[in-house]
């Protein structure tokens, strides 16, 4: 699991609202190809760490009350 994506959210600001970010943004706030924070948001996804509706420049993001427990665990 990919902890330190889900704290970057997490400071940007997903887990009080809906944060709209692109792939390519993201890739930057975490210093990795467009390709990689796409695969991380992904994971992150699947693991119901995080909720993603895809929009047609983008994606909004939430961190969930799962998320949300893990992170103030760590």
């Amino acid at each position: 699991m990919d902890i330190l994506s889900l704290k970057k959210l997490a400071l940007l600001g997903a887990h009080q609202k809906p944060l709209e970010l692109s792939s390519v943004e993201f890739a930057t706030h975490i210093d990795s190809s467009q390709q990689t924070a796409a695969r991380k948001l992904k994971t992150l996804e699947d693991k119901k760490l995080i909720s993603r509706q895809i929009l047609p420049d983008g994606q909004l993001i939430s961190i969930t009350k799962y998320g949300i427990d893990l992170l103030q665990r760590n």
